[in-house]
């Protein structure tokens, strides 16, 4: 399955893990699934 990581998703996966479900804490650590970030999440984190 694919997955559009949100802008939020992929800072707190870096930096507040708290703030991450424990379904999204699972989505993102599985290596097996294919996970894609726009790069217009790049650009809105600079």
């Amino acid at each position: 399955m694919n997955y559009l990581v949100d802008t939020h998703a992929l800072l707190w996966m870096m930096f507040e893990h708290k703030k991450l479900s424990q379904n999204a804490k699972e989505i993102l650590s599985d290596k097996s699934l294919h996970k894609f970030i726009s790069i217009t999440s790049l650009w809105k984190s600079l």
